[in-house]
Parts: C-alpha cells; sequence; structure tokens
C-alpha cells in the first residue's frame, strides 16, 4: 500500500481513536534478508506480501481473537 492511501484512510479517524496497523518497510526486509534489496525488488516484495494478506483470512483470526476477549467478560 502507498503511504499516501494509508494517511487518506487513518485521516478518517479522531487522532484519538485506537486502530490495529501493521506493516513492513523495505528496512525491514533488509534486515530479516540481511541484504540489500533493490526499489525493483522490494515493489515485487510488496506486490506478493499483498497477494499473501488478501488471501490469508487475517480479519478471521482478528475475529476469533476478539469473540476471546468478549467469552472472558
Amino acid at each position: 500500500m502507498k503511504v499516501k492511501y494509508a494517511l487518506d484512510a487513518l485521516s478518517k479517524f479522531d487522532e484519538d481513536d485506537d486502530v490495529v496497523i501493521a506493516w513492513w518497510d523495505k528496512a525491514w526486509f533488509e534486515y530479516m534478508l540481511n541484504k540489500d534489496v533493490s526499489l525493483e525488488q522490494y515493489d515485487d516484495i510488496v506486490g506478493e506480501c499483498e497477494d499473501i494478506i488478501d488471501n490469508i483470512g487475517i480479519g478471521d483470526h482478528f475475529q476469533m481473537a476478539a469473540e476471546g476477549v468478549m467469552r472472558k467478560k
């Protein structure tokens, strides 16, 4: 995701709202791979990762976590 789109989406929230956010940037991949990543390679990495996130069903995991919290109350 381009940062400008994330900023636009976040601008719709009050600055004191809580949200769940996770991101991985180029520096993180370089650190984890222990090597430099070109911008072209990083663009390809982002594309692959977006495909994974779209298909992993992370929302289902978040829903299960929320249901677990709600059962405790």
